[in-house]
């Protein structure tokens, strides 16, 4: 198997419980890559998904310009939320947070971050309990 195989497999794995799923590691890894591609499988296995890519101006806009009580709302409504780069939006943690304890829809979050550091400490005591992460 594969590691790229044994890593969503992974994610997978972790998606199975009412938890963020956090895939940190050092930059040019392929954390984006490999959440595309297991996004990419769940969509052939007709699962909704969404991408908020945080690197893209109109998705950060979009996330940090919308209520957040109507935006959790609306990404609720997919099988697979995933957030590239979730560091650099405003008040991750208490979006994340706030998913995780109202959602109900079985929707999976998963995130991605580039410094472990930045975003370990914005994930702090706050979703402690509320997040499972795999270093790559």
């Amino acid at each position: 198997m594969s590691d790229r195989n044994f890593l969503a497999k992974l994610i997978d794995k972790t998606c199975n419980s009412k938890k963020a799923t956090l895939l940190f590691g050092a930059r040019q890894v392929g954390k984006s890559t490999l959440l595309r591609q297991f996004l990419k499988e769940k969509e052939k296995k007709n699962k909704s998904c969404k991408l908020i890519n945080a690197d893209d101006y109109y998705d950060r806009a979009y996330f940090n310009n919308t209520d957040k009580i109507a935006l959790i709302q609306e990404l609720s409504r997919y099988d697979y939320l995933a957030i590239d780069e979730a560091q650099k939006l405003e008040d991750i943690d208490l979006f994340i947070k706030n998913f995780i304890d109202y959602v109900k829809t079985g929707t999976h979050l998963i995130l991605t971050g580039s410094s472990s550091i930045e975003i370990k400490n914005q994930l702090n005591e706050s979703n402690a309990g509320r997040k499972r992460e795999i270093e790559i």
